[in-house]
């Protein structure tokens, strides 16, 4: 029986140390396990520290741009920032050649007067109706018209009422009559034909009168001229007294004695 009591306590005696060597070797996971997962915690605790710490850092730096876009900075009023150089020079080149454009404007575009002159006669043909004592006389004239415009000038129309002793003799109208390009002068050639009959028969008879070697009769002419150019219209008249032959047929080129 003693024997078996000692065995017996024997046995239980390494039992006990396996137990306790386990128990140790629990221990000892556990440790790990708890300082493992403490480490885990310490990592996401520095994580979502460092993630707070970014978020403040931005939001500071937000707010410091925004006060900065606020500041007013001083600066001393000998800065040469404040001086800039050559203003004079750029703010007078600007205004000559504003100057300049207009006055280049001006000059091209100012509408001048269109100048109507009498060349005079270029040809003067005469007929005679002996049955009812008429006189026709078709009278070719010549009229210089001079464009000092950078820009064409459109001849609209041209007008003429030709008169003998205040009694109208012959009328002559044209449309369309021209276009003169600028700064040129061009010649317009146009016919008025004039009748002398009923009171004016005797002109008949004077012009048929063998017994006179010259047969001068004197008109009245008055000529109007319309144009336009740049949407302005312009009008010349002139006025003028021509001398005719009506015994035979004149085709020497004539000046106008006398203007009126």
């Amino acid at each position: 029986m003693a024997l078996l009591r000692l065995g017996l306590n024997g046995l239980f005696q390494r039992m006990t140390a396996h137990q306790q060597f386990d128990l140790g070797i629990n221990r000892t996971r556990n440790s790990a396990r708890c300082a493992n997962s403490n480490a885990d915690r310490l990592k996401e605790t520095s994580a979502s520290t460092s993630r707070g710490r970014a978020t403040r850092l931005a939001h500071a730096q937000h707010n410091t741009l925004g006060l900065v876009n606020e500041l007013v900075a001083l600066i001393p009023y000998s800065d040469q920032r404040l001086q800039p150089q050559r203003t004079k020079l750029y703010v007078f080149i600007s205004i000559f050649v504003c100057l300049l454009i207009s006055g280049l404007v001006v000059f091209f575009l100012f509408p001048r007067s269109v100048v109507v002159t009498d060349d005079g006669i270029r040809v003067v043909l005469v007929k005679f109706d002996n049955n009812n004592s008429r006189v026709f006389i078709d009278m070719t004239s010549t009229l210089n018209i001079s464009n000092s415009n950078f820009y064409t000038v459109s001849v609209d129309s041209l007008t003429c009422q030709v008169q003998y002793m205040k009694t109208v003799i012959g009328t002559k109208q044209l449309s369309n009559v021209s276009v003169i390009p600028p700064l040129s002068e061009k010649q317009v050639n146009y016919t008025v034909r004039m009748e002398f009959s009923g009171s004016l028969t005797y002109v008949y008879t004077f012009c048929t009168m063998p017994s006179i070697k010259v047969h001068n009769i004197v008109v009245f002419m008055q000529t109007t001229v319309k144009s336009s150019y740049l949407g302005h219209p312009s009008q010349n008249s002139l006025e003028a007294y021509r001398y005719l032959d009506c015994g035979s047929n004149s085709t020497v080129y004539r000046r106008p004695p006398l203007n009126h």
